[in-house]
């Protein structure tokens, strides 16, 4: 498993990313749930929210992070 921590530009809360399995990561900051990013056949990746709502699918994993994060706040 690998970790990936993230600052949120709006508020400067940390994001720790987590690969729990190939092409699929989730993010939590002081033990809460914030979405999972997901790499698609197509090479796309997807966004999703806490509450598994896709906010959409963008071309790199930074974008698609970036999107998890900035929902969360």
């Amino acid at each position: 498993m690998s970790v990936i921590i993230d600052a949120a530009p709006s508020t400067q809360a940390r994001a720790a990313w987590f690969q729990v399995e190939p092409g699929f990561w989730v993010a939590n900051t002081g033990g809460r749930y914030l979405g999972a990013v997901e790499r698609l056949h197509s090479g796309e990746f997807s966004a999703r929210d806490d509450t598994g709502a896709e906010v959409g699918r963008f071309a790199t994993l930074s974008d698609a992070r970036d999107a998890v994060t900035s929902e969360a706040w």
